[in-house]
């Protein structure tokens, strides 16, 4: 009888793969311990490994108006009527960068 043979996937298999379909990969620096891009990697199994993080920027537009002396931020649907039709309300942007979906900056960039 003819035992199959089982086979352990690489340490890395699913780093591998990323970098196979073109994803920048980054290894864990062994001096300071930080990410570093690498072109080439080894993928040595007793180095850590991962795909760079994906950092979006995006921008909002930010206005307000007055109701009873009160500012508020209108819903996004009602946003869009007030601002084509209030220019001189618009304040400026919100400047949101996000790495793998979550937020890491905020910044508010006035008019």
């Amino acid at each position: 009888m003819m035992t199959e043979k089982k086979y352990t996937p690489h340490v890395h298999a699913e780093t591998i793969k990323a970098w196979a379909d073109g994803k920048p990969i980054e290894y864990k620096s062994g001096v300071d311990r930080q990410w570093v891009l690498i072109d080439n990697p080894s993928f040595l199994v007793d180095f850590e490994y991962r795909v760079k993080p994906e950092e979006v920027v995006s921008y909002t537009v930010v206005f307000s108006y007055s109701v009873v002396g009160a500012n508020y931020f209108p819903s996004t649907d009602r946003a869009a009527t007030y601002y084509v039709n209030s220019l001189d309300n618009f304040q400026g942007y919100c400047k949101r960068t996000t790495i793998d979906g979550k937020v890491v900056a905020l910044e508010f960039i006035p008019r």
